[in-house]
């Protein structure tokens, strides 16, 4: 806008003094006008909102004046506004918040003279908010400066955590859906819905016909019913002398043809078929493992399951320094009292809880970054035991219960028994401690009964207590209104620490066993005859049937190349000697590494060599029964790395280090060898009978 002056001076260039210029600001009292406030401060405002201050203008004379209004972005304000004679008027001025701290100015002009109010503002860009979970509500405060969490509004959709459950609905900030219908409308399949996977459809068994040559059949829309065997179906006894067949729905009797088979496969060792009207099977072959899968770590503790479900430690690479200090507990070795460690030993830097099933599909295991089943400072754990209730793991100086479902942890007890004086019964566990044995159910600790120290507690049809230097056998039975009745049982001169049981039995590894509810005391075993170096205790295993007692034989000197282990057999009510056998000695060398007992015949099992041969290490397992070894199945030449091993009641499990250093879990079938179900674990994590390493 060209003002008076400046025509003026266009007008008459010749006058002396005159000046092009524009008037500077003026104070606003010399437009005729007070203001207030001085200067406008918007403070902060986020970015894309807006804010709005009003200055007063107020006139100082009777005359009413109108004043030009004039500012820039991100500031807005009206172009005129006409202030009444000795009046006030607001005037609105507007701030829309960019990302950042700006300054502007407000000019007021009435006439040929301005003056100006300083604008200032800052526009702030919040940042992202990330809900820390479902139904939950996170809104970034601009007054507190930080994001705000709350629970989202109810009946709000959401995603439900589980695929078997769907239309998620908000209910007090947890997200709640309905189950999921898995119905196929086929009556052959049961349907059901697993967490991990989703709907599932297995196939309905139906009932199988009372009638010979009959079988089941099944119709999707009619369901079970039954109708007449394929021809060739056997029925009926049979042997490879004998065998009965279906022709035409009736059952027939017909000579045994040859290649029939007569045995399912077991282990390594394919179906036994019928030769010459006998059963006849290889007694050794290759095994090759049903599955692997590489670790993303070194595991540690032991490998342990809970039927075919198979957990252990796990660990990446690198760490910090005890320097042998003092610690609070035990090692894998059994207990240390707290005292001063061997020494500098590394720490791994981060641990977890890893499970895999027995078909191989991994359940959870470590992947970076914090997950449920992490252990949270990092250090390393022994998984002692597992059932349905829960995952006992054993650290430095405590005790930790975790979801067998999800690895996370359940309950800590800061406590450090020895391994031995562990027992894990559903979602319960036993220690002694302080003088007594205690039980921890639901985080909460109570005392069970006070026992002087014993070397071994153990779970049978009850739990008991073994204190060897008082000879005393403490029975606590565990009553259904939460109390314990106690029965002590007095065995002097029983010279053992180990103790296992089977129902109401006590198993004193070599020396015997003794009915808790008879005067009999301990039935000794009878080691007439055996040159015994050296009783392997903790490898005791028994059963109600039999108990297998492990000995070394050194007659070259325990440690040498003659060094030689055998195992012998007892009867249970006798003590008497059923049969005894050589498992390792020259001309079948190894170091047992998994023992487990196979039902059918008395004392028969199955153990793991790890062997030295001029060829190189070798790992094969061999199953002995009626005092002979009946069978080998050599793994992989791989397997001579195998480091950890473990019979489940359906596979031998073995962690195996390859040539490059990573580590392979591998899976080998048992197929329809029956491995007894009711024995515990040894102290090497496998199938066993010691009940306070289970």
């Amino acid at each position: 806008m060209i003002r008076r002056a400046a025509w003026l001076c266009l007008l008459l260039p010749a006058l002396a003094g005159c000046q092009c210029r524009t008037p500077g600001p003026v104070e606003p009292i010399e437009l005729g006008l007070r203001v207030q406030p001085a200067e406008l401060d918007f403070g902060r405002v986020l970015e894309g909102g807006t804010r709005v201050l009003s200055v007063t203008l107020t006139s100082a004379t009777r005359a009413a004046i109108s004043v030009e209004l004039e500012t820039e972005a991100p500031f807005e304000v009206a172009a005129t506004a006409a202030v009444p004679g000795g009046g006030d008027l607001e005037v609105p001025v507007t701030f829309r918040a960019g990302n950042g701290a700006v300054e502007g100015v407000l000019r007021l002009t009435v006439g040929d003279r301005s003056a100006v109010l300083q604008l200032r503002g800052v526009g702030v860009r919040p940042p992202d908010c990330t809900p820390s979970g479902v139904c939950i509500v996170s809104v970034y405060s601009l007054e507190e400066d930080r994001c705000i969490e709350s629970q989202a509004a109810d009946d709000a959709p959401c995603d439900p955590d589980s695929v078997c459950l769907e239309q998620g609905r908000c209910r007090a900030g947890q997200c709640l859906g309905i189950a999921r219908r898995c119905d196929d409308n086929d009556l052959c399949t049961d349907d059901a819905c697993a967490m991990d996977i989703g709907c599932i459809h297995t196939s309905h068994v139906c009932p199988a016909p009372a009638g010979a040559c009959r079988v089941a059949t099944c119709d999707a829309r009619l369901g079970c019913g039954e109708g007449p065997a394929p021809d060739l179906t056997t029925c009926g006894p049979q042997d490879c002398v004998e065998v009965s067949f279906c022709f035409e729905g009736a059952c027939r009797k017909q000579p045994t043809p040859e290649g029939l088979p007569c045995s399912p496969a077991i282990a390594c060792l394919p179906q036994a078929e019928c030769r010459n009207q006998v059963c006849t099977r290889v007694s050794d072959a290759d095994w090759t493992p049903a599955w692997s899968a590489r670790l993303a770590g070194e595991p540690v503790g032991g490998l342990v399951s809970s039927g075919s479900t198979l957990f252990f430690s796990v660990c990446v690479d690198g760490g910090v320094l005890d320097a042998g200090a003092v610690d609070a507990g035990t090692d894998d070795g059994g207990s240390d009292a707290g005292a001063p460690d061997a020494g500098p030993a590394w720490w791994p830097l981060a641990c977890s809880l890893s499970s895999y099933t027995g078909t191989g599909f991994e359940r959870f295991e470590r992947d970076g970054g914090m997950q449920p089943q992490d252990y949270a400072d990092g250090a390393p754990r022994s998984v002692v035991a597992v059932n349905s209730g829960g995952v006992l793991v054993q650290r430095d100086g405590g005790l930790e219960l975790r979801s067998p479902v999800t690895g996370a942890l359940r309950h800590a007890l800061e406590v450090a028994p020895p391994r031995s004086l562990l027992v894990l019964d559903r979602d319960r566990v036993f220690f002694w401690a302080d003088g007594g044995v205690h039980a921890w159910v639901d985080g909460g600790v109570s005392l069970l009964a006070s026992v002087d120290a014993p070397t071994s507690i153990a779970r049978g049809s009850s739990l008991f207590a073994w204190n060897p230097d008082a000879g005393v056998l403490t029975r606590l039975a565990l009553l259904a209104d939460g109390g314990v009745e106690r029965e002590e049982l007095s065995l002097p001169n029983t010279a053992s620490d180990a103790l296992a049981v089977v129902q109401n039995t006590a198993v004193f590894g070599s020396v015997g066993q003794a009915p808790f509810f008879t005067d009999a005391g301990v039935v000794p075993f009878d080691w007439s005859g055996a040159r015994v170096s050296q009783f392997l205790d903790d490898q005791t295993l028994s059963s109600g049937l039999a108990t297998n007692v492990f000995y070394l034989r050194c007659d070259g000197g325990c440690g040498g190349p003659e060094q030689e282990t055998h195992v012998r057999v007892f009867e249970p009510s006798t003590g008497g000697p059923l049969w005894e056998v050589p498992v390792v000695q020259p001309s079948f060398p190894g170091q047992m590494m998994a023992t487990t007992l196979v039902e059918g015949r008395p004392g028969s099992f199955m153990t793991l060599l790890r062997a030295e041969t001029d060829a190189g290490p070798r790992a094969y397992a061999a199953l002995f029964s009626d005092g002979e070894r009946k069978a080998v199945c050599r793994l992989p030449e791989l397997s001579g790395a195998i480091e950890q091993a473990h019979f489940s009641t359906s596979a031998l499990v073995v962690t195996v280090r390859r040539p490059d250093g990573t580590v392979v879990l591998e899976s080998y079938e048992l197929g329809a060898l029956p491995v007894s179900r009711s024995s515990w674990a040894t102290p090497q994590g496998v199938g066993g009978t010691r009940s306070d390493r289970q």
